[in-house]
């Protein structure tokens, strides 16, 4: 396509219309779908003409004549606005009102990046405007000539480069105050900056030289300091202050007061958070004099997780933020402990690879003791001394960024150990409590709202292990964003409750402190806790003894005595202690005295949630600031059952949905809109891409949240039928996060969706207001690492033409147990359900099409070539097992029912149980002419057929010309999608019913990651998962039977190394959720996830053409329910098989009777 229509039609406005909200038809390509002044109308139909010229891989092969209706179309449009069009073509003015929904701003590359709020004496506050945009083309209206302006203040200079005008724009405090960017302000280029001094010299000490990328402004007299300690920092483009000219907004030092409750609306700050506490609270880092909040790293996902806190040094007015250094929690500054492994705690750094720490015996660290880079924030370094001297070690350390750069190193802390005490005779007193130590993280699948990622360790609905699953306590637990980094609190009343024999989750004492309202922010993450307020402040909170169930025990402010820890101990009740100056929360479980060097010892041992560890301290050194002992012998509160169960499957466990979200803990679809409760909520937190991306729940200001509003844009048309595939990712016309719509399927676009009960009472405006976001392109699914995004595919059409790029291979999920045999005829027929076609990963272009066929057209997939004919793929398997079986013989017949005098000829299978017929003759590789066939296994030698010794298969309507995936064997490609045939064998007990078997065949789809090498480990790995699959099949007792992924539920999987440096073969796996359509019976779908595993041989390739993957029976069943969450049967067996394009498959099952002769 030529540079400058596609760049003209991306300047065209979604929310300027001269011509009465016209649009343009849904089947013009997404960079052309927009509206568009009349002096661009000529580039934009011949970009969608020359996108129609583009070859027919590159989009929906079905939309190919519908360009001749756009063009139609198009001349009829361009006949009319000729007509419509104003005297003055210079001039476009927005319509006067709007009668859709209010909208939200559209996303500002100008944005707030750094503010000092607390400053010394003498200097001066100030708040750093930047503009972060590289290439952004925006909306146009008239301007001078010369220049166009935006419609949000953004201009663009006759080179194109688009620069920010920030004349009349505002800052607003959280008190009122309130400044004006001045009129002579000249445009803002990109990657410049603004910084603002609230020091009252006035307009005339203006510098708006930008030779060093900085204007500097300063505000108007009797303006000096007026930022206060707790306060919120608006950015308005206008003196109009609405959710649409709110550019960005940050609230730090508390919660903020009610006028952040626009910015709430507008979704540019979640309710009830803040960052950068200006009073201390055990676990959080707080801002102090002479540091600052910055974003880094700069994503602009309008919350508290953007923001960093910079301690003194670190601050950078006028330049680009840096990483800020990490600090020590273990061991504190000044510790005395044992010789031998010591443990090192630092805080994370946000987007660090890893981290280097230093230990020396000097504090120049000019000699060494340790020099080694850390992936994780906690590493052992042993520490030695004499048993004549103790010995003094200084330790420090920096962040290593995944952008090559590196932080400042931490402040230089010491610590000092000793030998411990070898005779008898110098031990005195000393016991220790069985407190087991836990790591300070978030544990259960209480969902958060605040700033969680969708998915990898720190996920946002499961506990944060390193497995990154939704199984809670399967894996290693991990710290590392603020939800964990500030737990330490929660983690110690939690050790003490388990002490005492009660399990109490951190995530549920965080919620008895910060819930009872909405679900923003009442998981208090990024938030410190101080464990009774009640006690040690006068009024506040009482969580500790709330959690010893209201057992009161001993509290006070300062440092009990040594006699006092040892009475505590020698009862039987361990101690929370808040120490290094009110900042960190530890568990005080034993205490051991000695004599050494003829000094009498006292040391106690501290167990610490953020190294997951117990340990020795000297008690004198230790800075213990208060303590909370409850009484002995108590019965701590224990977690309510409902969480960890989710009755109606829904992916949100019943606590949740009995005391936060206002939705059922028995209907997965509360508010009946056709998508489910969870991926209702997701779509609110979380852009398409699954970054996180808080927005106003409430669309409409009815009221009522996402979850618990069937129509929550008030257009009449309920959510359901506006997203098709219900996964909750919400997309406007330019590929971004919601505009009126809340969802990806627009009704006008190819009609009611699924859900159309009742009918709308009215027809839907066809012009609603569009509010692109800042990422201005149609990228609908792009690769996620380490978990791929779940992308909106097609379900492939009735013929199984599964269209393009082929993908690593993925399997169907199912459980049940095993006994009759059936005759499987599967014939080809996926279900025909038209939806928009998602193209692309994070670099694509993605097309809206009404299409039946799926188009992926991803970066680095697999490329295709033409295969013209069909073949026949047997496999073999072991019953009991479900292991491939080698050197059967397989006999192909013309015609149905193996009838012998329609023989064709006879294979073997290979070692991997395959074989395949490709043509009427053994050596012929020309495929099969389209007609019935049969294939029949022999019987006897001690074996007995599970499934029938001969099967047929319709192939006299084949499907048309397809394509055969080009395959990547010897190293793994980059992200990419892939797509293929597939046949899979499935047994389910559906009870009463009896067992099925059933041969079902269809398309495919996979997404993969970049390949990449854990922390921990030196396998190259690829994340994936399957995004589409439509299989289908008959019973001859049930008839036609659909299977499907989950598309409520990501089923995702993994490809890694066998051998470290080689590619293939290589372990694969997926973690799969289906939907079975049983006629008779409903709708089936499995709440747990089915393992299927490539086979003992290993993924040969990528695609996995031919490479089978298995659920074994020994791995259990796995339960299948209905719509109404019933227990309806389970699958026990699954087979599937990715083959290349227009491959049938047959899978044969036998069991031994005896061993073979």
């Amino acid at each position: 396509m030529s540079t400058e229509p596609f760049q003209l039609c991306k300047l065209c406005s979604p929310a300027i219309s001269a011509f009465n909200g016209l649009r343009s038809p849904s089947f013009l390509p997404t960079p052309c779908r927009i509206r568009c002044p009349f002096r661009f109308l000529l580039p934009h139909i011949l970009c969608a003409l020359d996108y129609r010229r583009k070859p027919m891989s590159v989009r929906t092969r079905s939309a190919a004549p519908a360009w001749l209706l756009a063009a139609f179309i198009a001349l009829l449009l361009l006949i009319s606005l000729v007509l419509a069009a104003p005297t003055d073509a210079a001039t476009v003015t927005a319509p006067a009102s709007q009668t859709s929904p209010p909208q939200l701003p559209l996303d500002s590359p100008i944005v707030i990046s750094e503010l000092m709020p607390l400053v010394k004496s003498g200097e001066f506050q100030w708040v750093e405007i930047f503009n972060n945009n590289a290439s952004l083309f925006l909306p146009l209206v008239s301007a001078a000539e010369g220049q166009s302006i935006g419609a949000s203040g953004y201009a663009r200079t006759s080179a194109g480069t688009v620069v920010g005008n920030l004349s009349g724009w505002q800052i607003v405090l959280g008190n009122g105050v309130t400044y004006t960017f001045p009129g002579n302000l000249p445009s803002l280029p990109p990657q410049t900056f603004v910084l603002l001094y609230f020091d009252g010299l006035g307009e005339a000490a203006n510098e708006y030289d930008l030779s060093d990328g900085v204007i500097t402004l300063h505000t108007p007299p009797g303006q000096v300091n007026n930022l206060g300690p707790v306060d919120q920092v608006s950015l308005f483009s206008s003196a109009t202050h609405t959710t649409t000219t709110l550019m960005d907004f940050v609230a730090y030092g508390d919660f903020p007061n009610e006028k952040a409750a626009l910015a709430v609306e507008a979704g540019q700050w979640p309710p009830d958070t803040f960052t950068g506490p200006t009073t201390q609270s055990p676990g959080a880092d707080i801002l102090v004099t002479d540091g600052s909040l910055g974003r880094y790293p700069l994503l602009e996902t309008n919350g508290p997780e953007e923001w960093t806190i910079y301690k003194p040094g670190e601050s950078t007015p006028g330049a680009a933020n840096r990483a800020p250094a990490p600090y020590f929690r273990t061991p504190f500054d000044g510790a005395v402990t044992f010789a031998g492994d010591v443990i090192f705690g630092w805080s994370s750094v946000p987007d660090a690879a890893g981290y280097q720490l230093q230990v020396a015996e000097e504090p120049t660290f000019t000699a060494l003791v340790f020099n080694g880079t850390i992936s994780d924030t906690v590493g052992t370094v042993e520490l030695t001394t004499t048993l004549e001297i103790s010995r003094t070690y200084y330790f420090r350390a920096h962040s290593l960024q995944n952008d090559g750069n590196q932080s400042d190193w931490s402040i230089t802390n010491q610590v000092t150990v000793i030998p411990m005490p070898v005779e008898s005779s110098a031990v005195g007193a000393s016991k220790v409590l069985a407190v087991k130590p836990q790591l300070q993280h978030k544990d259960s699948r209480m969902l958060c709202l605040d700033g969680d990622p969708e998915t990898g360790i720190p996920r946002w609905d499961s506990a944060h292990e390193a497995d990154g699953d939704l199984t809670v306590g399967n894996g290693a637990p991990r710290r590392g964003n603020p939800h964990g980094d500030w737990y330490c609190t929660r983690a110690s009343i939690s050790m003490i409750a388990d002490y005492y024999g009660s399990k109490l989750s951190q995530d549920r004492i965080s919620y008895q402190a910060y819930g009872g309202g909405a679900p923003e922010g009442d998981l208090g993450h990024g938030i410190g806790l101080w464990p009774n307020q009640t006690c040690t402040q006068g009024g506040g909170q009482n969580v500790m003894w709330w959690a010893m169930s209201n057992a009161a025990g001993t509290c006070a402010r300062g440092k009990p005595t040594f006699t006092q820890v040892k009475g505590w101990i020698d009862a039987g009740r361990p101690a929370l202690f808040v120490e290094n100056n009110d900042a960190h929360s530890v568990v005080m479980a034993g205490y051991f005295e000695f004599s050494l060097w003829f000094i009498s010892w006292q040391f106690a041992y501290r167990v610490d949630p953020w190294t997951n560890s117990g340990g020795w301290i000297a008690y004198p050194s230790w800075n213990v600031s208060e303590y909370h002992v409850p009484p002995a012998g108590i019965t701590p509160r224990v977690d309510e059952a409902s969480l960890s169960t989710d009755t109606d499957g829904d992916g949100i466990v019943d606590f949740d949905e009995l005391n936060r979200f206002p939705i059922l803990f028995n209907n997965p679809d509360t508010d009946a809109d056709c998508a489910r409760d969870k991926q209702d909520v997701r779509s609110y937190v979380f852009d398409n891409f699954g970054n996180y991306s808080k927005r106003n729940p409430d669309w409409d200001g009815d009221g009522r949240r996402k979850e618990a509003d069937r129509d929550n844009d008030a257009d009449n048309w309920i959510d359901g039928d506006e997203d098709k595939n219900w996964n909750g990712k919400t997309v406007d016309a330019f590929g971004n996060r919601d505009g009126v719509d809340t969802s990806n399927f627009r009704w006008w676009e190819f009609g009611p969706g699924p859900c159309s009960t009742p009918t709308p009472t009215r027809v839907p405006t066809r012009t609603p207001t569009l509010t692109p976001t800042r990422t201005p392109t149609y990228t609908p699914t792009p690769t996620r690492t380490p978990t791929p995004t779940r992308t909106p595919t097609a379900t492939p059409s009735v013929t199984r033409t599964s269209s393009v790029t082929p993908t690593p291979s993925a399997t169907a999920t199912p459980t049940g147990t095993y006994t009759p045999s059936v005759t499987p005829t599967a014939t080809a027929t996926p279900t025909t359900t038209p939806t928009a076609t998602a193209t692309g990963t994070s670099t694509a272009t993605g097309t809206a099409t009404a299409t039946e066929t799926p188009s992926v057209t991803p970066t680095a997939s697999a490329t295709v070539t033409r295969v013209p004919f069909i073949t026949i793929t047997v496999i073999k398997l072991y019953y009991d097992s479900y292991q491939p079986l080698a050197g059967w013989s397989m006999t192909l017949f013309s015609g149905a029912g193996c009838q012998p005098n329609n023989l064709m000829y006879a294979k073997q299978t290979d070692n991997r149980g395959i074989v395949d017929f490709t043509g009427p003759t053994p050596e012929d590789t020309n495929g099969l002419e389209p007609g019935l066939y049969s294939v029949q296994e022999p019987t006897g030698g001690g074996w007995e057929n599970v499934t029938p010794l001969c099967q047929d298969v319709d192939l006299s309507q084949p499907n048309a010309a397809g394509q055969s995936p080009q395959l990547f064997a010897k190293q793994y490609p980059a992200a990419g999608s892939d797509t293929f045939d597939s046949g899979a064998q499935i047994e389910i007990d559906l009870g009463e019913l009896g067992i099925e078997r059933l041969l079902l065949n269809g398309p495919t789809t996979v997404q993969r990651g970049d390949p990449y090498t854990p922390p921990t480990g030196d396998k190259k790995t690829i994340d994936t998962e399957i995004v589409a699959m439509e299989l289908v099949g008959q019973s001859p007792r049930l008839g036609t039977v659909r299977l499907r992924e989950s598309p409520t539920l990501p089923s995702g999987g993994q490809v890694s190394q066998l051998e470290s440096g080689t590619d293939f073969p290589a372990n694969s796996f997926f973690d799969v959720f289906v939907e079975i359509d049983v006629p008779n019976v409903g709708t089936l779908r499995n709440l747990q996830p089915i393992r299927v595993q490539c086979s003992t041989q290993g993924l040969q390739s990528i695609p996995p053409l031919f490479d089978i993957f298995l659920m074994p029976p020994q791995a259990g069943p796995v339960q299948l329910f209905n719509e109404k969450g019933e227990p309806m049967g389970a699958i026990t067996r699954i087979a599937h098989l990715p083959v290349p394009d227009r491959e049938y498959v047959f899978i044969f099952v036998n069991r031994l009777v005896s061993t073979p002769q």
